[in-house]
């Protein structure tokens, strides 16, 4: 394997020679260079960290921001506990256990945790890494309970009341049209065509067309 201009290759024996690209990452191209020579891959080029650093880097900007954000803090306190063990050496035991000690501080980020490190997993499988099960498999996240947290009439207009004139459009944007504040707060004139209010929600990707009447 030679390094030039920032990059690495494989070399083949063979006149001529032929140069293959295997990427700037380091890890990343050990384990191409593996797979040329029909060797098998170091354990330190297919960690939990080296595979969730390229997630981060290739899929993550994918994401919105919002997911960004969170995704971000999940594989920081992932990475503190399987950033260095090798990705197929990792258990159900090794979840459910993560899990366990994770939901002493908090059940619901647990879960969230929990689910990313699946994602990982799922992207390891595709790239390469490991042909093996998804060790998240069979592991019962902890129960979580919807939010029900009803706001008065009274609470709303306290907030309104103080609120400057564009939180309070936003507010009652939200109230009359029930959608996401993400979505609420993208909302254009030019989304009003034909008397009808046409959403296109961030999160289900689903298209609404809301009538606009009343105190909309």
């Amino acid at each position: 394997m030679h390094i030039k201009k920032g990059g690495y290759y494989h070399v083949s024996g063979t006149v001529p020679r032929k140069w293959t690209p295997l990427g700037a990452d380091i890890n990343e191209a050990r384990r191409k260079w593996a797979e040329l020579e029909s060797e098998p891959a170091r354990d330190d080029d297919k960690t939990f960290s080296v595979i969730a650093r390229r997630y981060m880097r290739e899929v993550l900007p994918t994401l919105r921001p919002h997911t960004q954000r969170d995704y971000t803090q999940y594989g920081a306190l992932l990475e503190a506990v399987f950033g260095h063990v090798a990705i197929d050496s990792i258990r159900p035991r090794d979840i459910a256990e993560y899990l366990r000690v994770r939901g002493e501080a908090s059940k619901v980020r647990a879960n969230r945790e929990k689910a990313l490190f699946s994602t990982i997993f799922n992207h390891a499988r595709s790239w390469g890494y490991t042909d093996g099960t998804n060790p998240c498999i069979g592991i019962k996240g902890f129960k979580e309970k919807a939010r029900d947290r009803y706001v008065s009439d009274e609470e709303y207009l306290a907030v309104w009341s103080v609120s400057h004139p564009t939180v309070q459009d936003a507010m009652d944007l939200a109230l009359h049209t029930g959608q996401r504040p993400a979505d609420v707060l993208k909302i254009l004139v030019s989304d009003i065509v034909g008397g009808t209010l046409q959403v296109a929600q961030n999160k289900t990707g689903k298209k609404l067309r809301i009538s606009v009447e009343g105190q909309l």
